[in-house]
């Protein structure tokens, strides 16, 4: 077994906090199930600014990008590894 090389420190991005307050349970227009929260519940949620359903928010997707080339740049030395990790576990799979 060879080692991975460790990668030298490379400093993840910073998601921004944003104030956001998420209501929990009955909301009006909303399917939120057959019996939801009444009366709701309201959470701050800093990061909620990040759900983005339609991925479509330039900033989201400019953030999300920063953490994947930070993730590709930390993980670099790995792929071989990884490579042959994702090999055996499919080895292991039954096709139908």
């Amino acid at each position: 077994a060879s080692a991975v090389p460790t990668p030298a420190p490379i400093a993840p991005p910073v998601a921004v906090q944003k104030p956001s307050t998420v209501r929990f349970g009955l909301v009006a227009g909303e399917n939120r199930g057959k019996y939801p929260m009444d009366p709701p519940l309201l959470r701050e949620d800093p990061y909620f600014w990040l759900r983005d359903d339609k991925r479509k928010d330039e900033e989201v997707l400019g953030y999300l990008g920063a953490e994947n080339e930070w993730t590709k740049k930390r993980t670099e030395g790995a792929e071989g590894l990884r490579e042959r990790v994702y090999e055996e576990m499919v080895g292991h799979l039954k096709e139908t």
